[in-house]
């Protein structure tokens, strides 16, 4: 059993990437040796711009989550001010560390 895979309803479904048993094995080999990963949560389905729980039955991630924990901090979308609170289109749940700044970030990716 794999995670939820996107589908005309939701034809996109971003995902922590340790979710895939490769990366979260690679992640862990690296945490092991010291080296600090810090990882996104994920932005839910895109299309709805929905929040949905790490933990709960929308994205069929037991499997991920029996693996343990690998080391990584995950770090879903937080406000742009003080506070940091969730953003209504991040992960959250047992696995996700923090919230930081999830608006107005220059990357050199997407777009």
């Amino acid at each position: 059993l794999g995670p939820r895979e996107a589908d005309a309803e939701h034809p996109y479904v971003y995902l922590p990437a340790e979710t895939n048993r490769a990366v979260w094995e690679v992640v862990k080999a690296a945490t092991d040796a010291g080296v600090i990963v810090v990882a996104a949560a994920g932005n839910g389905y895109l299309d709805t711009w929905g929040s949905y729980s790490l933990d709960g039955p929308l994205y069929q991630l037991p499997y991920w989550r029996a693996w343990g924990d690998s080391g990584a901090i995950i770090v879903g979308a937080g406000s742009p001010d003080a506070l940091h609170e969730k953003m209504a289109f991040s992960e959250y749940g047992s696995r996700v560390d923090v919230h930081a700044w999830g608006m107005y970030v220059l990357t050199a990716g997407y777009g």
